[in-house]
């Protein structure tokens, strides 16, 4: 998986980065022998242990890419190819990547976090290290967790021909990642989990028992952090439940990014809830908002105007409120026959919102022509259900998207088909793939993608979280 070097370049946009060369063609996972299945590090909760860097699969890559470019073999493409014949089994280039890194959960987890270090440390090189929060999917609802992991020792994926690796990274190239948890109980399923951007330790779940509540995880990140006095696995502190305002369970949630403790709530009813943090709780502000028929599955505050947030529902609609009025929302579209499953809000292009469908559809609008109903751009390639997508917090024009098709597709919305170098191609007798030029990456090997979440402190990097683990990795053409 990763991008395939050759090919049409892709071009920027008309505006100015003529001369930046982006390989844009992603290359999938390459069939390979059939060997012993790969297994994941397994850890105990509150204890130290292993993360699978996939260094041990190189010398095996490396033959594989040999084979899969002089032979029949090639870059995996899901919906281009047939499943992988008897005898084989998809394997990583680890070329492609600058780091990868994966675990394994206890139980499954349908969402994740990422959190501030409490250090205040940006990691911009190698090692690097990382705090998140996730909720369980138990088979009871008692064994259910809360958990504060803090991934550290994050080197480099190594390499055959890596001559030019980072010398401040090779010294430990051979060590292990670490990942240590801590872990707090919960009286049912979380179908979703979000930090405070302001304050990470504080932290609200979507149980299935149709709770929303906020926990504030501090002594687990503490006794993580190693400055903690005390030993053992300390418990979060609740500091609310939604109570008697949902009826049921939910999926929309969000934090306010420009007002600290203000909180946007959603059901599977219909049931919308703006909360507040006043007097040292959360009150409901008003009554709950109307206007979407059905589920309510996502939520987003604009990242720059404290009164405006995004909704979208399986009603098909994506809508835009005005906080301060709760009967109806002010905008709405028809963004697809299908239902909607997920929105995300552009922060450093704050009229662009991304939309994401049952049916594989992914949709980027423009709020300044929000009435028209046209969408800027239509990109049909994932073949099931959207889970997920985030726009890169630093790069306006990149957006990362995962699908129950198995893949996580990333995009640069900026770039655009080089005709001139196809019509070459074509006078040279070479294939023009049939791939969109702004595909730039797809990461598989996955089973069943639910989230994903590009760090907010390490450029580049990637979390994403499936029914067979987490996986936390930096793609090599991504910055």
């Amino acid at each position: 998986m990763g991008r395939v070097r050759g090919g049409p370049r892709a071009k920027r946009g008309a505006e100015d980065h003529e001369d930046d060369e982006f390989a844009h063609l992603p290359q999938g996972i390459r069939p390979e022998e059939l060997g012993e299945l790969e297994q994941y590090e397994e850890y105990d909760e509150g204890e130290e242990g292993g993360m699978d860097d996939g260094s041990d699969d190189e010398q095996q890559n490396a033959a594989a890419m040999e084979e899969a470019t002089s032979g029949e073999n090639g870059a995996y493409l899901p919906g281009k190819h047939g499943p992988p014949r008897a005898g084989e089994q998809l394997v990583h280039d680890n070329s492609a990547y600058d780091m990868m890194h994966k675990l394994n959960m206890e139980w499954p987890c349908l969402s994740f976090d990422f959190m501030r270090d409490p250090s205040g440390v940006r990691n911009s090189t190698f090692p690097m290290s990382a705090y998140a929060v996730a909720g369980t999917q138990a088979d009871i609802a008692s064994r259910n967790k809360l958990m504060v992991m803090r991934m550290s020792s994050l080197h480099k994926t190594k390499h055959d021909d890596d001559s030019d690796a980072d010398s401040e990274d090779e010294a430990g190239a051979d060590d292990e990642a670490v990942l240590s948890s801590r872990f707090s109980p919960l009286k049912a399923a979380v179908n979703r989990v979000r930090c405070m951007p302001q304050e990470s330790s504080n932290v609200a779940v979507w149980l299935e028992n149709g709770q929303m509540e906020i926990h504030n995880v501090s002594k687990l990140v503490t006794s993580l952090s190693g400055s903690s006095a005390g030993g053992g696995n300390p418990k979060a502190d609740k500091l609310f439940g939604s109570g008697k305002q949902h009826r049921t369970e939910g999926y929309g949630l969000d934090w306010s990014r420009t007002v600290p403790g203000r909180l946007l709530s959603a059901d599977c009813n219909g049931t919308l809830v703006a909360w507040s943090y006043q007097n040292g709780t959360w009150k409901a502000n008003g009554s709950p908002y109307k206007g979407h028929k059905g589920s309510i599955e996502d939520l987003q505050w604009s990242p720059n105007e404290p009164e405006v947030f995004a909704s979208c529902g399986v009603d098909g609609t994506v809508r835009l409120w005005d906080a301060r009025k709760t009967n109806g929302s002010a905008l709405h579209i028809t963004a697809s026959k299908t239902d909607i499953n997920v929105i995300a809000w552009n922060s450093c292009a704050n009229h662009m919102v991304a939309s994401g469908a049952d049916d594989g559809g992914l949709r980027v609008w423009d709020l300044r022509n929000f009435k028209s109903s046209a969408p800027v751009a239509s990109l049909d390639w994932h073949k099931e259900a959207i889970t997920s997508l985030e726009w890169h917090p630093f790069e306006s024009s990149i957006l990362a998207v995962s699908s129950a098709d198995d893949q996580l597709s990333i995009w640069d919305l900026s770039l655009e088909r080089d005709e001139e170098e196809e019509a070459a191609m074509r006078e040279a007798g070479q294939a023009i793939p049939d791939v969109p030029p702004q595909l730039v990456f797809v990461h598989q090997g996955q089973r069943d993608f639910k989230e994903l979440h590009f760090h907010p402190f390490s450029t580049g990097v990637i979390g994403s979280t499936s029914l067979d683990g987490l996986c936390l990795f930096k793609a090599e053409n991504i910055d």
